[in-house]
């Protein structure tokens, strides 16, 4: 192997690491998220807390600067994450 093939192996391995964490973070997040559609439901209240996701996408900036290449890549996870997780917690809701 190629020095160059190996460093791209060592790479892509720390990336297949990195993406096990995240995978796990997620299912983490979405087992709160349910938690919280529970609490929601039990109490009536609206599944969209514009408050919450608002602070969010600000922490996000206050991170890494307004209209960085970074903000713009997680705002879009995050709007993403939201979405299915409203989705469940609706879904929750219903039944």
């Amino acid at each position: 192997m190629l020095a160059y093939e190996m460093e791209l192996f060592n790479l892509r391995k720390d990336i297949n690491d990195i993406d096990k964490q995240i995978m796990g973070l997620l299912i983490n997040r979405l087992e709160v998220v349910e938690k919280v559609g529970e609490l929601k439901k039990k109490h009536n209240l609206n599944v969209l807390d514009q408050k919450r996701e608002d602070a969010i996408y600000k922490k996000i900036e206050n991170y890494y600067g307004k209209d960085t290449n970074e903000t713009k890549f997680l705002s879009e996870i995050y709007n993403k994450i939201m979405e299915e997780s409203k989705k469940k917690q609706q879904n929750l809701i219903k039944h």
